[in-house]
Parts: structure tokens; sequence; C-alpha cells
């Protein structure tokens, strides 16, 4: 048993690894590391608050609570102009900043970028992303599927 406890921990790392891990970085006061195995991680960025494209989509999200909640989504609102947010949370300037950067965002681009539990990105896209098509996306993953199975 010990074997293959030893054999699945190994197997996890090496996959996170391949998969473009994100987790264990620091964002000057935000450790994304904190988060996995218990969220996913949906980074939305917009120029500011007052972008239509941005005003739609938290609309959206609004709309998805609970949707949102049996995904284990945590949502990070990253504002190029203006106060930025890990759910309803008030996010730093450094830690905005360093997402922006860890991420490839360019100035004044809307971008999402979904993290997986395991720490790997799963999808880093120049443009909003419809939340049904991300619960697509997250509804695919096979630790998804998985926890669909054992709410059943």
């Amino acid at each position: 048993m010990k074997f293959f406890l030893f054999i699945f921990t190994l197997a996890t790392i090496l996959a996170g690894l391949s998969a473009g891990q994100v987790w264990g970085e620091k964002a000057d006061g935000l450790d994304l590391s904190n988060y996995r195995w218990q969220n996913r991680v949906l980074l939305v960025y917009a120029p500011s608050a007052d972008f239509p494209a941005y005003r739609r989509y938290v609309q959206e999200i609004e709309g998805q609570r609970q949707s949102i909640q049996e995904r284990d989504l945590l949502i990070l609102r990253i504002l190029e102009q203006g106060q930025s947010f890990r759910g309803e949370m008030l996010l730093s300037p450094e830690a905005a900043a360093s997402l922006v950067q860890r991420f490839g965002v360019r100035k004044g681009e809307p971008r999402a970028v979904i993290i997986g539990k395991d720490g790997g990105v799963k999808l880093n896209r120049a443009a909003f992303v419809p939340m049904a098509e991300i619960f697509a996306l997250i509804d695919s993953m096979p630790m998804r599927r998985q926890e669909f199975k054992e709410k059943r």
C-alpha cells in the first residue's frame, strides 16, 4: 500500500510539472498553493471595471453562483485600473501585478485563465470566455468527473 501511495504521489508531481504548474509560486501575498487540491481558479483580467465586456462578465458570474460553488471555482478579478478581487476580498496591487506578469497579460487586453485543482493551466485565452464554456471545460476534467461520481 505504501509503495502504491509513493508511486501515485510521484506520478501526480510529475504530471503537474508537465502541465504547466503554477501552484507554489507566490504573487506578493497571494500564494496560489493554498488553493491546490481545494479550488479551481478562474483569473479574469480587464483594463477597468467600466470595460463593457467585463461588466457583462461580472453579471454572468453573479448569475452563476451556485454552479461556480459546485465546481469549487475561485474567481480572481484583476483590473489594470481599479481594485482587484480574490472572490469578494480585495487583492493587493502587488499581487494583481504579479498575476498579470505571470500569465502574460498585455496592457488593455482582456484575458481568462483557468487553473485546475492540480495546479495546471487549463486555459489561457486573450478574451472573456463565457461561463458555459468554462463549466464545460471543468466538467470534462477527470477530477471533476470523479467528483460528480462521488456526489451520486
